[in-house]
């Protein structure tokens, strides 16, 4: 919690709840900076609760993000750090990346 604190402090934005319209918890999304081969990247980042998982939650949640980054942050580049196992999650990730922006 301190962390994304943090976050908010040094940069105005970090991880966000996501909750249904009824306020049912779904998971975080956000945007975080991480190092990267020592370097600073700004990544994506989506966690959605297993019991809801391919629902399309992720997807929605990571392109908000994207669409965020762009239009309120100016970023050029979004990362996303995905466990080599994480297909689902590389899947988001492509979606993502593809997807035609608002």
């Amino acid at each position: 919690m301190c962390w994304n604190q943090e976050n908010y402090a040094e940069h105005g934005y970090g991880l966000w709840i996501v909750e249904t319209h009824d306020g049912e918890f779904i998971g975080d999304c956000g945007l975080t900076w991480q190092q990267v081969n020592g370097v600073q990247k700004l990544e994506v980042g989506y966690h959605v609760r297993s019991d809801l998982h391919g629902q399309g939650f992720a997807t929605e949640a990571a392109t908000a993000c994207h669409d965020y980054a762009r239009e309120h942050i100016e970023a050029t580049e979004l990362i996303a750090i995905i466990h080599p196992d994480n297909r689902a999650s590389e899947r988001v990730a492509e979606k993502n990346r593809n997807a035609p922006r608002r």
